[in-house]
């Protein structure tokens, strides 16, 4: 009676580990179901960015109403707690009196705003960082009363993309927008936030 007693035993304790077993890896498979939105106004690219489905991620153009900041940009990823805004424009690190000076009349092109920006070439400021094996240049921004830091931009690599030749500067820019995060870095130290910033890609048309 006893080894029947030990043995039942035995084996609901095995049922069980089975059953957590089972739970832990449920838990470790990612239900989120993902999906790409793509911005095509540009002439000579496109940009996709990936985003949860069905969690009201939309690209607008221009800025979002919930920006810290009125400023222009070319069109905005916009989310609750969070927005990405996107702008291409001209490099003018190249046309400084201190970089002609340093290096003299120049075409612009990432490698050298990268030099300009490690540099400090003008009072720029900025650090190099690698994102999926590419190298961007990052820069945060301070909020309004100057407390924290809410935001924070890339700049991508994009030489080469155009037909004409010209290397144009584009960014991406990350804000917070939920008062309830800390900063700008707590909010990246979230998978979800994180997988969708790290997600962006500039490609050829």
């Amino acid at each position: 009676m006893k080894k029947i007693i030990t043995i039942l035993l035995t084996l609901m304790m095995i049922g069980s580990l089975a059953a957590c077993g089972g739970k832990e890896k449920t838990g470790a498979k990612s239900d989120v179901e993902m999906e790409t939105l793509s911005w095509n106004d540009y002439k000579y690219f496109t940009v996709s960015i990936d985003v949860p489905k069905d969690k009201g991620y939309e690209l607008i153009e221009g800025m979002s109403e919930k920006s810290p900041y009125e400023k222009y940009v070319d069109f905005t990823l916009v989310g609750e707690r969070f927005i990405i805004a996107f702008e291409n424009t001209n490099y003018v690190y190249q046309t400084s009196n201190a970089w002609k000076e340093a290096y003299g009349e120049t075409d612009p092109n990432f490698d050298d705003f990268k030099k300009a920006t490690t540099e400090k070439i003008n009072g720029m400021s900025g650090a190099i960082e690698q994102v999926n094996g590419e190298d961007v240049v990052v820069k945060y921004t301070l909020s309004q009363d100057l407390s924290k830091y809410i935001g924070l931009t890339r700049n991508y690599n994009t030489d080469g993309i155009r037909e004409d030749g010209i290397n144009t500067q584009f960014s991406a820019t990350i804000y917070v927008i939920d008062e309830s995060v800390e900063d700008i870095d707590a909010l990246l130290e979230e998978a979800e936030v994180k997988a969708i910033f790290d997600s962006i890609k500039i490609e050829k048309k």
